[in-house]
């Protein structure tokens, strides 16, 4: 069972981590009038949940669930890859209203480079590469050289011609899918389906999740096949790109 989310305290401030940023509305309701879009990395202002208990996503609206909030409210449709979560009421840049909290976090946000666009897709080695720079932002960098990264959290990361590998300690299923779905943009890849690389999700159950994708070809001019998960062991999180040839049974 992944560990439930702990529900931050009232008056706590939480980050949008949706790239696109999300939709503050007048009330609990994907159909309710649109106060503002904010931007990600705004920081809220909770205030007080709405009906605990209930669930929501904007491709089925209400639905029941849990009352703690974990990974396994995700939902996976058929071509679709999606979270549930609350409705939330924030005070943000002295408007109050509603945001769909399961794109808040409390982790702090990724502070990107002059070049970085919100609307790419990125590759996913371009995605490990930002996801390097936001645990350097976020916890420090201890040691480096030219195949490992070590943290100021016990995080480290890992690098070779077959695989990529970060190790992260102390993170929570909901804010390990917020970084998947930021730095490797999984829900727009697999409801993309011109999506060039065929992003695809082939996990067998939640918490982990599993996806292959196809990234140019092999030296006999067959596709390669990239393989990137996210597994949950003993409380660790590891996300992990590899090579298809590389796997081993």
């Amino acid at each position: 069972m992944p560990a439930a989310i702990a529900t931050p305290s009232f008056n706590a401030d939480l980050y949008v981590w949706a790239r696109s940023g999300l939709n503050l509305r007048k009330k609990p309701d994907f159909k309710a009038e649109k106060i503002s879009t904010i931007p990600y990395g705004t920081a809220v202002q909770l205030i007080e949940y709405g009906e605990i208990g209930k669930l929501y996503n904007e491709m089925e609206g209400e639905f029941e669930g849990p009352l703690e909030r974990s990974l396994e409210t995700l939902r996976l449709g058929e071509e679709v890859f999606y979270v549930g979560g609350y409705w939330v009421k924030v005070k943000v840049n002295e408007q109050i209203g509603y945001l769909f909290d399961a794109y808040l976090s409390n982790m702090k946000p990724f502070v990107p480079g002059n070049n970085f666009k919100f609307q790419d897709v990125p590759r996913v080695p371009e995605g490990m590469k930002d996801l390097q720079e936001y645990a350097r932002q976020s916890w420090g960098l201890l040691k480096q050289d030219s195949t490992c990264a070590v943290y100021g959290n016990g995080a480290s990361f890992s690098d070779s011609p077959e695989y990529s590998r970060f190790i992260l300690p102390d993170m929570t299923d909901k804010n390990i899918y917020l970084l998947a779905n930021f730095f490797f943009t999984i829900e727009k890849r697999c409801a993309d389906k011109k999506d060039a690389q065929k992003f695809e999700y082939t996990g067998e159950g939640i918490p982990n999740l599993n996806f292959q994708y196809i990234d140019g070809k092999t030296s006999d001019d067959e596709d390669q096949f990239i393989y990137l998960d996210f597994l949950e062991l003993d409380g660790v999180w590891i996300i992990k790109k590899e090579l298809d040839d590389n796997i081993k049974c």
